[in-house]
């Protein structure tokens, strides 16, 4: 094997360098993403939807159905899905119910990626809402075999874009450019 022993430290130097520069890219995009995550948390949480529930609550439906989400009870008919028969029994999914004052929910069944959402709505006037999804992963490891991840935020302003594009255009301008960063 002929080898240049001299060309080793610049081998060696090279190779450094290169695994710096995709690690320190890699925390930069780590970074990225938890700024976008923190960006759409503050902004979506003062954020009111200037439609009224029942107009934006369909929007939620067609959305998580069009995602593969199975919905529940009467939320299925109105977004065309059809009884699966047998699985019907295993169904976590509950249909839209009133959870509050000025408020409902709904659960969606089990995705094949072993998650589903918990969505609720608050009448906030008769002219705005808030609608929240909050994913909630299977975790084997816990009696109930499921755990509360949290909100979506990247959800909910899926369903803004849905429900008002001129509004949802400027936290996607926002969030693209802590993205491009």
């Amino acid at each position: 094997m002929d080898m240049n022993i001299r060309s080793l430290p610049g081998r060696w130097i090279a190779t450094a360098g290169i695994a710096a520069a995709l690690f320190f890219s890699g925390c930069a995009s780590i970074r990225n993403a938890q700024a976008r995550k923190d960006y759409l948390k503050e902004k979506l949480d003062k954020y009111e939807i200037q439609v009224d529930l029942d107009t934006a609550w369909p929007k939620v439906l067609t959305m998580l159905a069009e995602n593969g989400f199975e919905l529940g009870g009467k939320d299925r008919d109105k977004v065309g899905q059809t009884e699966r028969g047998i699985l019907a029994l295993f169904n976590r999914s509950s249909e839209t119910h009133p959870s509050g004052k000025n408020q409902q929910a709904l659960e969606t069944d089990w995705s094949i990626e072993k998650v589903r959402y918990r969505v609720e709505g608050t009448r906030v006037s008769d002219k705005s809402c808030k609608i929240n999804f909050f994913l909630i992963k299977q975790d084997e490891s816990k009696d109930n075999h499921e755990t509360m991840v949290g909100r979506d935020h990247e959800a909910e302003l899926g369903l803004l874009r849905r429900v008002l594009p001129d509004a949802s255009a400027g936290f996607d301008d926002e969030a693209d450019a802590i993205d491009a960063k």
